[in-house]
């Protein structure tokens, strides 16, 4: 593409850093990183820093992770507060997964499935059974039905 000429948009690159991240090819994930950062694209436009985050993740680079969460203005946008919580998750960090959801709650951005989804994955995943039971309950209390996932993964009783 950048070789014809042509000047990657946002969908374009968000595309490239999710298949990048899937085949594990680091050395091109941080090139693509810094062509970003090169070219002033803006990590909050689109889903660029949600993709960027994603990638750290799954390459368990957690730090680099929150340094992509770190430099973004979240506005009322959760897409990046889900990817840090589902990211913390896979990797076991329930109590930091934890931090991240309160903190989304101090800033007054709500939640959707995708959040509680994450959150409860970071509790199974870091073994906190008392906090998945009070959440889910905060969940059902505030109109926020189970999804059927979570209970066909056998994770409610």
């Amino acid at each position: 593409m950048l070789s014809l000429g042509v000047k990657p948009d946002v969908p374009a690159i968000v595309s490239v850093l999710a298949a990048i991240a899937d085949l594990g090819f680091v050395e091109e994930g941080k090139w693509v990183h810094d062509y970003i950062s090169s070219n002033k694209m803006n990590l909050n436009s689109g889903f660029i820093a949600s993709a960027l985050i994603d990638m750290y993740f799954k390459w368990g680079y957690i730090e680099n992770a929150y340094d992509v969460f770190r430099r973004v203005s979240h506005g009322q946008k959760n897409g990046d507060w889900n990817s840090m919580i589902s990211g913390l998750a896979i990797h076991g960090l329930g109590q930091e997964a934890l931090k991240v959801f309160l903190e989304m709650e101090r800033m007054n951005i709500k939640p959707d499935e995708i959040t509680f989804q994450g959150l409860f994955s970071a509790f199974s995943h870091g073994g906190l059974v008392d906090e998945g039971q009070f959440y889910f309950e905060i969940m059902a209390s505030t109109l926020w039905m189970p999804n059927r996932s979570l209970g066909q993964s056998r994770k409610l009783s």
